[in-house]
């Protein structure tokens, strides 16, 4: 993947640059150098690298920006020019260190992706189970995110150690030490990005799970609560306070909208309205999350992603239906997922759109979700309880596949224009009775599907296939494009 090409990846990179090049972290009121908002452990994990390869301090002159570059939401452009050199691995200084730093970073995601093979090991008595929890580790979103530089891997590696100890200690109590370890990890994931706080609510519910389960006394659970909370400070207090002096805030957020105002982070709610962000939710995790390469150059037609959320959908049904029968981890794993959805929808509840990348702190327990679901969907299609299932996989695939025609339709009624009225009714309808054609088909053929290794198997080489397929359409059309 060309440098600076991941979403904000030359912001991430200017923050460590400007770490390895001043020995000190950057004063967001004070504009003396390149950097993000973002808080500063990850940028520190790289600067000592950067300061192997004694390069200048990076501005963001050093990269041509793409002239066409406004063009880009259409999924055909770059955000830089990119020379034949780059793009045949004639690289200089800083593509060279920039690449390396890439793989620092993708040593997270080797990590994330053997702790989630060790959790569904202990999970699953099924071996396809796990196999298939596996799965959703080669969506191409993860692959992208996790090759490039943003804070995301490394708050994605830490959440997935403290939701593993949680799942650890599923039929056990917590002891003090355990629960220390846990503060003092979710602090080092708050000095690394905010959105690890997603995670301290869920946490706080499954203590007072516990501590019912267990019969302990609420003098006990006070005392784990603030040794968390100790943990919590050791490791993020420091940033907190400094925070506070420097901006009279413990949020950069807050400060730069205070300072800046909203536009200068994207607080564009206010202009964009809540209908459109609840719309960018579904637009999120079916055009980017699932298929695409977020700011990159490919965008899947939606009757490519339809098949994706019916499948989704069939897992989440799945689940719901036999939810009394998860054993205690998968419980956990729930909360989690469901914590950290809804925690995130609220978190950038102030933002233009809702962020899929943001989702990778639970990605683990999304992916056991996954496997779950997967594995017993079939026994869920046997039993032909599917009324619910089929009707809201119609209007969501609906509105997914027809969303064009349904806003040109309520822009006509507004307006009182009669005249396109009829033959959007008449293209809708024709797209919902395809997307009623395809939860058939999807839901015949998992029914009917062989879940055994050798299938498994096969279906793997066939996504890492479809992945590297994904890469090189991308590469290709950047170096058709724009060299």
């Amino acid at each position: 993947m060309p440098i600076f090409e991941g979403a904000d990846e030359e912001g991430h990179f200017c923050s460590a640059d400007y770490i390895a090049h001043k020995n000190k972290l950057p004063n967001l009121l004070i504009n003396d150098g390149c950097f993000i908002w973002h808080p500063p452990l990850y940028y520190l994990y790289l600067s000592p690298f950067i300061r192997l390869f004694h390069t200048p301090q990076h501005t963001p002159f050093d990269v041509k920006e793409n002239p066409k570059a406004f063009l880009l939401r259409k999924g055909q452009y770059a955000q830089y020019v990119h020379t034949k050199k780059e793009m045949t691995f004639r690289w200089n200084t800083l593509q060279l260190m920039v690449h390396v730093l890439r793989l620092l970073t993708s040593f997270f995601a080797v990590l994330i992706f053997i702790i989630t093979w060790k959790a569904a090991r202990n999970i699953f008595s099924e071996k396809l189970a796990r196999n298939l929890s596996l799965l959703l580790f080669f969506n191409p979103m993860f692959i992208h995110i996790f090759t490039t530089l943003t804070n995301v891997t490394l708050v994605s590696l830490i959440a997935t150690v403290v939701i593993l100890i949680d799942l650890a200690h599923a039929k056990e109590s917590k002891s003090l030490k355990v629960v220390f370890i846990q503060g003092l990890l979710i602090g080092f994931g708050y000095i690394t990005k905010i959105t690890i706080l997603s995670l301290i609510p869920v946490w706080l519910i499954l203590m007072i799970v516990e501590q019912h389960k267990f019969k302990y006394s609420l003098r006990l659970l006070i005392g784990k609560v603030s040794i968390f909370t100790i943990g919590f400070a050791l490791s993020a207090g420091w940033y907190l306070a400094r925070n506070l002096m420097l901006y009279g805030n413990i949020l950069e957020v807050n400060a730069l909208a205070k300072t800046y105002g909203a536009s200068a982070h994207d607080l564009l709610l206010e202009r964009v309205g809540l209908l459109n962000y609840l719309n960018s939710i579904a637009l999120t995790l079916f055009k980017t999350f699932w298929s695409g390469y977020g700011y990159l150059t490919i965008r899947f037609p939606e009757f490519v992603n339809l098949p994706l959320l019916i499948v989704l959908l069939l897992i989440i049904y799945t689940i719901y239906v036999n939810y009394k029968k998860l054993n205690r981890e998968l419980t956990i794993a729930l909360i989690y997922a469901v914590g950290v959805i809804g925690g995130l929808v609220i978190m950038n509840f102030r933002l233009s759109a809702m962020h899929a990348k943001d989702l990778f702190p639970a990605y683990m327990p999304l992916a056991l979700l996954f496997g779950y679901g997967l594995f017993h969907a079939k026994d869920t299609i046997k039993k032909g309880r599917l009324r619910f299932f089929t009707i809201v996989s119609l209007i969501l695939g609906s509105y997914l596949f027809a969303q064009v025609e349904i806003v040109k339709l309520l822009k006509a009624l507004f307006q009182f224009q009669w005249a396109p009225v009829v033959p959007l009714l008449l293209a809708i309808a024709i797209k919902t009775v395809l997307v009623f054609a395809l939860v058939k088909i999807v839901v015949s053929f998992i029914g009917k599907a062989k879940f055994d290794p050798k299938s498994v198997v096969v279906l793997t080489y066939l996504i890492a296939i479809f992945d590297i397929f994904i890469l090189f359409s991308s590469v290709y059309l950047l170096y058709k494009s724009f060299i």
